[in-house]
């Protein structure tokens, strides 16, 4: 993922994967679970807040507790605005 950040341009380091590998694991997980016959759906909702925070300067809590399929707090999630990274 660094590898390709870099040849798109983007200027990033191991750091904020080392600190927080263990969310971005389970939100990798997150991105591509279904459990249709429980109404569970895969969303990347929390890649997207890993990058937001790794790309644009942004300061989003990464907590795998969020991530559990039983923990509702879509407001939180839909409030976090997203900016266009500049390169």
């Amino acid at each position: 993922m660094i590898k390709y950040m870099k040849a798109s341009g983007f200027r990033v380091n191991n750091d904020a994967f080392r600190e927080n590998s263990w969310y971005f694991r389970n939100a990798l997980v997150r991105a591509n679970y279904n459990d249709l016959q429980k109404g569970i759906h895969s969303t990347t909702k929390f890649l997207e807040l890993f990058f937001a925070n790794l790309l644009l300067d942004t300061n989003h809590e990464l907590k795998n507790c969020y991530m559990h399929v039983d923990f509702v707090d879509e407001s939180a999630l839909q409030n976090a605005t997203f900016k266009t990274p500049k390169l």
